[in-house]
């Protein structure tokens, strides 16, 4: 049973009066009161909680998601996502600023650059056959592209994480 206001009331009036008391330990006596006083208030108020839907634009935060991860091969324009969407463009990175603090070309920017850190990693495909794969048009440009968002090239980037591997498989077998 939840807790009335006149429960509260009374327990708050029994902690003052504790500690207007000179008593030895009504520090803690208080601190009993108020941790209980707090518990019951915070029991009482996630009862009134009612669970929420989903906002109607974190809805379509997830609905672009969803585009992304199907199109991001083909599809890099916050255009095509938001005629998806039946959003403008600005309406779409107005909602994706809001719900997750990053623009919409941000997040298709990150997804690119993600499946590209992937495959760099983990196949043994060119740089030109990942290029392709992820629907760019010629090989230096997403050189360039991948270096503008990652800081170094693919191929560096391939180095580095081999690199990586060998000293992980090393340390492995040392211990």
């Amino acid at each position: 049973m939840p807790p009335t206001e006149t429960n509260l009331r009374e327990l708050l009036a029994r902690m003052l009066d504790e500690k207007a008391l000179a008593a030895a330990n009504h520090d803690e006596v208080v601190g009993t009161y108020l941790y209980l006083l707090l518990e019951l208030a915070g029991r009482s108020y996630a009862r009134l909680q009612t669970p929420q839907a989903p906002s109607h634009g974190l809805q379509q935060v997830r609905a672009f998601s969803q585009l992304l991860d199907a199109h991001f091969r083909a599809e890099k324009s916050v255009r095509y996502y938001a005629d998806r969407l039946v959003l403008t463009a600005n309406h779409l990175n107005v909602l994706c600023r809001r719900v997750v603090n990053q623009t919409a070309s941000d997040l298709i920017h990150e997804r690119v650059i993600t499946e590209a850190q992937r495959l760099l990693a983990h196949s043994s495909q060119s740089v030109s056959q990942i290029a392709n794969q992820l629907g760019f048009e010629d090989a230096p440009y997403f050189t360039r592209y991948f270096k503008k968002y990652v800081g170094q090239t693919p191929e560096a980037f391939r180095h580095h994480q081999s690199s990586l591997s060998r000293v992980r498989i090393y340390s492995e077998v040392a211990y």
